[in-house]
């Protein structure tokens, strides 16, 4: 028997026992934000302005406000860091988003007047 055979099964072995399979590595999970955008959302404080008004942040930047007497008005939206801006009826406001999570969306209108906090839940579907 000669020695090349003898290496080769030698290095093939070798080069097996190093391609020994690994347990995949757990996957980690991921937080997803919290999000205003694209959920219906009805404004649960202060109870005398706008109460029960539905908003919605559409993504492409459209923003729905309606309620059960009035007609739809329909808006534009656009994010400005961690807070947004919004033309309402020829209006431009900044909103300053106070709190989010999946529950709640707080927010200040900064209008020509005082600002405005309103308080958002999810619509009841």
């Amino acid at each position: 028997m000669t020695l090349k055979p003898i290496l080769a099964c030698t290095l093939g072995l070798l080069l097996l026992a190093g391609c020994s399979k690994k347990d995949p590595e757990p996957v980690k999970a991921v937080s997803v934000p919290a999000s205003y955008i694209n959920k219906v959302w009805q404004v649960s404080e202060p109870k005398t302005a706008r109460d029960g008004q539905l908003y919605v942040f559409l993504s492409e930047g459209t923003m729905v406000i309606t309620s059960a007497n009035n007609i739809p008005v329909l808006g534009t939206w656009k994010a400005n860091g961690s807070n947004f801006d919004i033309v309402e009826e020829g209006h431009p406001y900044k909103v300053e988003v106070l709190s989010l999570t999946a529950e709640q969306l707080k927010v200040r209108m900064l209008s020509p007047g005082e600002p405005l906090e309103l308080t958002f839940v999810p619509a009841a579907s």
